[in-house]
């Protein structure tokens, strides 16, 4: 889910069972973190679903993702750059761990100083 929030993708989980309702029930993790990356979605639209997407911004101190088989060795803390219809720059960051991670983004190759950051 959060590859593709920061692919401006839509998201989406699959809760084996029946159709799960929304009014009754307690939600599942799964169903929280897509109500709150929706959230997202819909405060950052002007960037993740109607902005251009920019070059990726360099993120450095984040560590691949290990033991997991991907064909490619991604890294823990990924990051991609939008620009608004406005001109303003707004930098998506996930991280796809579930411990904290401290990471540094290189922002400057966008031209900008001051930047929304939208963490996820």
């Amino acid at each position: 889910m959060a590859r593709a929030f920061l692919f401006g993708m839509q998201t989406g989980v699959r809760i084996p069972g029946k159709p799960f309702d929304l009014t009754q029930g307690t939600p599942s993790d799964e169903m929280e973190m897509l109500r709150r990356i929706v959230g997202l979605q819909q405060q950052m639209a002007d960037y993740l679903l109607l902005g251009r997407m920019l070059p990726l911004p360099n993120v450095t101190g984040s560590p691949a993702m290990s033991g997991v088989p991907l064909p490619v060795r991604w890294p823990i803390v990924q990051a991609t750059a939008w620009r608004s219809d406005k001109g303003k720059v707004c930098y998506a960051l996930a991280n796809l761990s579930g411990q904290s991670q401290v990471v540094e983004l290189e922002a400057a190759e966008h031209g900008t100083t001051a930047s929304t950051v939208c963490l996820v």
